[in-house]
């Protein structure tokens, strides 16, 4: 990652290596490793993507929520995750609602999720 942002952008990992013992697992392929990953955090996710890739991945965030895994989705493009159950919404660096989608709209009156959004300033109590 380093040498993709460049070595002044990220922190040196060597600390990191040495402070959790990770020296003999530092050249290993991560496939090799027994890592199951139980949170995914995906920051625009489907930024740039065709539509056939738009589609896969929208697949493999519900295949990984499937098998009980969280994937937290940082994003501006909200229908997108229409089907998605639960939202947090930050606005101006405050969470604003969280809970299932269903019940936003149910709040705001309104059967879009992005209409439930920009619906919620006008809802008191969320």
């Amino acid at each position: 990652m380093r040498e993709i942002y460049g070595k002044d952008r990220m922190e040196d990992p060597q600390r990191y290596i040495e402070e959790f013992s990770l020296r003999d697992f530092w050249d290993k392929p991560v496939r090799t490793l027994s890592v199951k990953a139980h949170v995914y955090f995906l920051d625009e996710p489907n930024a740039s993507l065709d539509p056939k890739s738009s589609v896969v991945l929208k697949e493999e965030i519900l295949r990984k929520k499937s098998e009980g895994a969280s994937v937290v989705i940082i994003t501006h493009i909200i229908s997108y995750f229409e089907n998605i159950t639960e939202l947090i919404y930050f606005l101006e660096g405050r969470i604003k609602f969280v809970g299932e989608i269903e019940s936003l709209k149910c709040i705001t009156g309104e059967n879009d999720l992005e209409r439930a959004i920009a619906r919620m300033e006008d809802v008191e109590d969320l």
